[in-house]
């Protein structure tokens, strides 16, 4: 019936505020079981006094929320609660209209109840239940601010000020709430930096950073830490920490109950800290090095040069490229410091710089300025002018003749003149140039104007330049293909092939013998020059197949040409010479080393020892004797020549080596291998032209690191040896390595172990001695090392409780002399008598059979010949033996003596029998 008139109600109101454009409550209802008083929370007492006097007190109790049992507070101090309705949630925004709260009031409830009941963090603890009473107060003052709430000394007492410190806590952490950070203002900081700034306000480890713009920040404490990454106005936001609660306060109302709210996170708390990042850049500027201008020479350009920034550590941070004038200014660098800039591209007609230029950036010079230099590319030319001799028509020198030098604008750049040897010099920078004949000889055409390049770096350009036909004499010099250094060999031949003609060369001299050379043959220096020049055309150097001590035969011919275009220089005893060098390659040698070492591998048969590929034992080459190539010494006797690991196959190859003897030695192996200090001697022996590599192999083997151990079984007490223990041994990984038995003289021997922590574990004792269940560690750390151990067992002993008895009664028979002997060896052992009890006790007797023989009986007492056997099987055994001896009985005398004793005691005996009858007669006739 309830429902339904609630349900009526709440239509009415939605039906009103529609007519009259009223908003709308966003409410959900609450699907919770109910709202309801909970348990009391003893000796606690408050009364509630409006200002016309109401007054309603009571014991504390909490409120709960059936759902789930948590805590909720009241709102309405007078209001009771009906948990039969339903509650409906209210939404945040909607809290002033339905509750009748201000935004202040709100603010404060929900911080009270944040900070009292269950508040135990920055070292409050508040989770004792009077802080639900405490803080159930508080909410009412708040929402009720013209009644009097107070705590009394018992239920409708008189007002007490028990809670007053407490309650000053608590407004304490609400009025400390909004306490944000306060950190240094105007702040300025170079990029790449980081800054500390602590909070005067003392409160930022309570918050948390959420964003960052142009800087990375981080909290621990009170200090704030920030790195600025970015120039310009950098920002960090602060966020107060709420992690006790996963959602905001929920608020549950009703028209006719009393409303409750639960406690959940605060609103959040936002701070704002900014400051100035602050940054460099460089901006280098180019000029040549020469005319310490930015104006290129020649063809050049100083534009499109690429230029690293780096810190003086090496770390790259950025680039720059030059534009047109040299100039261009740089990124922001990361950071304030010292830096260099290097050269990595050249521009279009320099050559790379390889100087650092170093430069600092400061708060106080945020953008320097360096000045960087550029070499520009240049080329050496020299040119000879020639004309043939009308009379001999041999090529001479033409002299004094002008040139003129342009370039691509048809400027002229230089004007030259021949000396004495028609040859003509000159520099060119980086561009191309046409190169102009200006005067000639009397009689004499001028040559066609030609262009030349200086495009590139190089030797000095030579060209002879002629209208007639060119000869020059060809001087071959033989150089080692790779160091072109001159082979100084002699009688190495050559043949010269007329590519023209298609034949060879050869030529006719008359001195001192008259002879055609068709083959020519280096001298001493390893050259030689052909007797008549060669005319103009193109030709090929052969080298005649044929041995040559340390060099390889080669067999690709040499085509030059012998033409305006080549480098012929005038030699003033040969005249006209063209020279070539023709390269051999020297045979080299190659050690190969193949390195392997032992492994040792655990099989059930203990450990086997094999080999496998090793990698990293390092080697040694060095020279068995002076190595000696063309003359000069390469390698002094005993040298080292170089170091090298063996790799993951166990390979080492010492390689590129000149011919001669060596040998290799092993310089550093592993930890666990025994160093081979052998020395491997290697000769590298010329074995023909065709072969291009000697090579010799060593395989080397390592030796692992190895111990032997003398294990030895003895008797603790007589030290002696003990066979046929079954003895095991173990690594320190409880691995088993051996097991067997100890020897006849109680001993295993184990000659080869790998270096390593081990023990020993008996596992079955020898016949007659306890089982010894200690572990003995051992360790084998040296190769070589004899490793002597010694385990003794404890013999198995036991007591023997002997008792001598009397046969017919049982009575102890003292001082009877017992002997007691190894029943396998007939040796004593013991020799004694029984004490006044007839016993005797003997310890400590060892394993073994053994048999009791009574050497004396006691006075009276027949000798009991007979062995009594017993044995001792089990350590601390007590065997128990009883031996009875008989009485010795006395048989009568026939002498007179004798007979009067008997015939005396019988007629005793016959007066007692009558004296017995006569008085059992007389009893009965009493009766």
């Amino acid at each position: 019936m309830k429902s339904k008139i609630f349900k009526c109600a709440m239509m009415s109101i939605l039906f009103l505020l529609s007519i009259f454009n009223i908003t709308t409550v966003h409410a959900e209802k609450y699907t919770g079981q109910a709202i309801w008083p909970s348990e009391y929370i003893s000796n606690i007492y408050i009364k509630k006094v409006k200002p016309d006097g109401y007054t309603k007190y009571q014991q504390a109790r909490f409120i709960r929320r059936s759902e789930d049992n948590k805590f909720v507070y009241c709102l309405q101090p007078y209001t009771d609660i009906d948990n039969n309705l339903p509650y409906y949630d209210v939404i945040r925004e909607d809290y002033e209209r339905v509750l009748g709260f201000s935004e202040e009031q709100w603010e404060r409830i929900s911080l009270l109840a944040y900070y009292g009941y269950q508040y135990d963090q920055n070292g409050y603890n508040h989770n004792d239940q009077k802080w639900y009473v405490i803080t159930q107060v508080m909410i009412w003052r708040t929402t009720n601010p013209e009644s009097q709430i107070f705590f009394t000394d018992t239920l409708n007492g008189n007002r007490i000020s028990k809670f007053d410190s407490e309650i000053a806590e608590l407004e304490s952490l609400v009025a400390n709430h909004y306490k944000r950070p306060q950190l240094q203002s105007g702040l300025v900081v170079p990029i790449g930096s980081t800054i500390e700034v602590n909070d005067n306000n003392n409160v930022l480890s309570n918050y948390k950073v959420t964003s960052t713009d142009k800087v990375s920040a981080s909290i621990n404490g009170n200090t704030l830490s920030v790195t600025a990454n970015s120039i310009g106005e950098g920002s960090i936001t602060f966020e107060k920490k709420a992690t006790k609660y996963e959602i905001p306060p929920i608020v549950y109302f009703s028209d006719h109950s009393q409303n409750v709210f639960r406690v959940g996170n605060f609103d959040p708390v936002v701070s704002k800290f900014t400051l100035k990042v602050i940054g460099g850049r460089v901006t280098p500027a180019k000029v040549d090095v020469e005319t310490r201008t930015n104006t290129p020479q020649g063809e050049a350009k100083l534009g499109g040069a690429v230029y690293g920034i780096y810190k003086v550590d090496g770390t790259r941070v950025g680039q720059v490229v030059t534009n047109e004038d040299g100039r261009n200014t740089s990124d922001y660098l990361p950071e304030l410091g010292r830096f260099y800039l290097l050269e990595e591209q050249p521009s279009e007609g320099y050559l790379l710089d390889s100087n650092k230029y170093y430069f600092e950036i400061t708060e106080d010079n945020l953008n320097p300025e360096v000045q960087v230099f550029e070499q520009v590319i240049k080329r050496d030319f020299e040119f000879t002018k020639v004309y043939a001799s009308a009379e001999t028509q041999i090529m001479e020198p033409e002299v004094g003749i002008k040139f003129g030098i342009y370039n691509n604008k048809n400027e002229l750049v230089e004007e030259v003149t021949t000396d004495s040897q028609g040859v003509f010099r000159f520099t060119l920078p980086y561009g191309t140039y046409t190169i102009k004949q200006l005067t000639t000889t009397k009689g004499h055409e001028k040559i066609n104007d030609f262009t030349v390049e200086a495009k590139t770096t190089g030797e000095v350009v030579k060209k002879v330049i002629s209208n007639a036909p060119i000869t020059a004499k060809l001087r071959v010099v033989k150089i080692d293909s790779e160091t072109k250094e001159v082979i100084k060999r002699s009688n190495i031949k050559f043949k010269i092939f007329d590519v023209t003609k298609n034949e060879y060369v050869c030529q006719t001299i008359t001195y001192p013998n008259k002879e055609t050379i068709c083959v020519w043959e280096t001298d001493k220096d390893g050259e030689f020059t052909t007797a008549y020049p060669l005319m103009t055309g193109t030709y090929r150097l052969e080298e005649v197949d044929q041995v040559i001590d340390g060099y390889l035969w080669n067999s690709q011919s040499h085509e030059f040409s012998i033409d305006e275009d080549s480098n012929l220089r005038t030699d003033s005893e040969y005249g006209i010479i063209f020279d070539t060098d023709f390269e051999n390659t020297r045979v080299k040698g190659e050690i190969q080393i193949e390195k392997t070492g032992e492994v040792a591998e655990l099989t059930e048969n203990g450990f086997e020892f094999k080999t496998e590929s090793l990698e990293g034992v390092k080697f040694g080459l060095y020279a068995l004797e002076d190595i000696v190539w063309n003359g000069k010494t390469i390698y002094t006797k005993d040298s080292l020549i170089a170091e090298k690991t063996s790799d993951s196959e166990g390979k080492i190859v010492f390689d590129e080596l000149y011919l001669g003897k060596y040998y290799v030695k092993e310089i550093e192996t592993l930890d666990n291998y025994v160093l081979d200090e052998n020395t491997y001697e290697a000769e590298l022996v010329y074995k023909d032209q065709y072969t291009p590599t000697i090579f010799h192999s060593e395989a080397i083997l390592n030796i692992l690191k190895t111990g032997k151990l003398e294990f030895t079984k003895t008797d603790i007490s007589e030290s002696k040896t003990l066979p046929n223990t079954l003895i095991e041994i173990y690594t320190e990984n409880d691995e088993l390595v051996f097991s067997g038995r100890t020897d006849e003289e109680g001993k295993i021997v184990i000659d080869r172990l790998p270096q390593g922590k081990y023990y020993i574990i008996e596992k079955e004792a020898p016949e007659g001695y306890k089982l010894n269940e200690e572990k003995m560690p051992f360790e084998i750390k040296e190769n070589g090392e004899i490793v002597k151990s010694t385990m003794k067992d404890e013999d198995i002993t036991g007591t023997l409780e002997f008792t001598k008895l009397d046969f017919s009664n049982d009575n102890p028979l003292p001082n009877t002399l017992i002997e007691i002997y190894n029943a396998d060896t007939d040796e004593l052992v013991f020799s004694g008598r029984t004490d006044d009890n007839g016993t005797i006790t003997i310890e400590k007797l060892k394993y073994g059979n053994y048999y009791i023989l009574e050497k004396e009986a006691p006075e009276g007492y027949e000798l009991n010949p007979e062995r009594m056997y017993f044995e001792i099987r089990e350590d601390g055994e007590v065997v128990k033996s009883i031996m009875k001896d008989k009485q010795i009985v006395k048989v009568p005398n026939t002498e007179a003596e004798d007979y009067k004793d008997l015939l005396f005691s019988g007629i005793t005996l016959l007066v007692c029998g009558a004296g017995v009858i006569i008085y059992g007669i007389k009893k009965k006739n009493k009766k």
